[in-house]
């Protein structure tokens, strides 16, 4: 809403801007009623910045494109995800049909139907992580003043993203994972199980932050990086059931770090998803071990253990559960068995 008033015999128009201030600007007119038109002119432009259908005077001439790489370029670089986050912008934005727009014509319609594009192609929880990512990049925009409209991304619905129960192993399960890895594997994950440290935490544990007197360890680092994910340092207590583990583990070798790899370096590991074999051989689900065959071919199915569907992250969740005194033994004596898992147990393929 627009407002007039006269001072010093000059006509004035009072409009609220994009930016929510209310700023006073002198006019032309020479009587009230074409001060009163030149206030619903003006109030009438705002609003169409407001709705990103006409340009500001000040806003950027940079299409979406080109915001995604000055972003890349300026708050990316420096941090130590600028690979991750710049293979992400070429996969998702940079290709996309948002790039070519200026960046003052960028509508939440147009990002609405960018996101939608994406269903069966992304789970919702990606979809939502997208309109994250492209919400950043416009408050970043605006904090800097490349951008100086409304973030767009603001009035993007988010996709329900259904809740599920995180997966992790009950504790009569916990020894035959760990009496299914190889000897070299074994502390590594049994650490994961008592602290509910993440991958890189442990990968990047040096010697120096173990303090086995003191049942303590230093957190403080992530893989070769400086900061852990959350960017802080914990003393984490160390439970005795781990301590036998943790000390044949630094006994073991001359390096550095307490979980190594074989060159005696950071252990450091990265699989990359898509190149995962991707066949769909025939397979049938029963609930015993009976000789069938195959209904294309006619082959004899081989029986195998269902195993778990786990990843390395779903470790955390079982230090609490872990810590119990049935366990105790057997983990600290690092006991192995020779025994295949039973019809309905959790079966490792090595």
């Amino acid at each position: 809403m627009a407002s007039i008033f006269k001072k010093h015999g000059k006509w004035y128009v009072k409009v609220k801007q994009v930016d929510g201030r209310w700023v006073p600007q002198p006019t032309t007119a020479s009587t009230k009623s074409e001060a009163k038109g030149l206030a619903l002119e003006l109030e009438r432009k705002i609003e169409r910045q407001r709705l990103g259908l006409e340009a500001l005077p000040t806003d950027c001439t940079l299409t979406f494109g080109q915001l995604v790489q000055w972003w890349l370029d300026t708050y990316s670089k420096p941090t130590s995800s600028h690979s991750r986050n710049e293979s992400y912008a070429r996969r998702h934005l940079l290709n996309s049909s948002l790039a070519a727009l200026l960046v003052p014509r960028v509508a939440a319609s147009d990002i609405e139907t960018f996101l939608q594009s994406k269903v069966g192609v992304l789970s919702a929880k990606s979809i939502n992580n997208l309109r994250g990512y492209i919400q950043s990049i416009f408050n970043c925009a605006k904090r800097a003043g490349q951008f100086n409209g409304p973030n767009p991304v603001n009035d993007v619905r988010k996709r329900k993203v259904p809740k599920r129960k995180p997966r992790f192993l009950e504790a009569h399960e916990a020894m035959s994972v760990l009496d299914a890895l190889a000897p070299r594997w074994r502390p590594l994950f049994a650490a994961a199980l008592f602290t509910g440290l993440r991958k890189g935490e442990l990968a990047g544990l040096r010697k120096s932050d173990i303090r086995l007197s003191a049942r303590q360890m230093m957190i403080s680092r992530s893989y070769d990086r400086d900061t852990t994910k959350g960017g802080h340092e914990d003393a984490l207590p160390i439970a005795d059931q781990l301590v036998p583990i943790l000390d044949r583990a630094l006994s073991a070798n001359n390096s550095d770090y307490v979980f190594p790899g074989p060159d005696r370096q950071m252990l450091d590991e990265h699989i990359c998803r898509r190149c995962k074999h991707a066949g769909r051989p025939h397979m049938e689900k029963h609930d015993d071990a009976e000789l069938r065959r195959c209904n294309a071919c006619g082959m004899k199915l081989w029986p195998r253990a269902i195993p778990r569907h786990l990843r390395f992250h779903d470790l955390r969740h079982h230090a609490d559960v872990l810590i119990m005194p049935t366990l105790t033994p057997r983990i600290a004596a690092g006991a192995e068995t020779t025994q295949p898992p039973r019809a309905g147990e959790v079966g490792i393929i090595r």
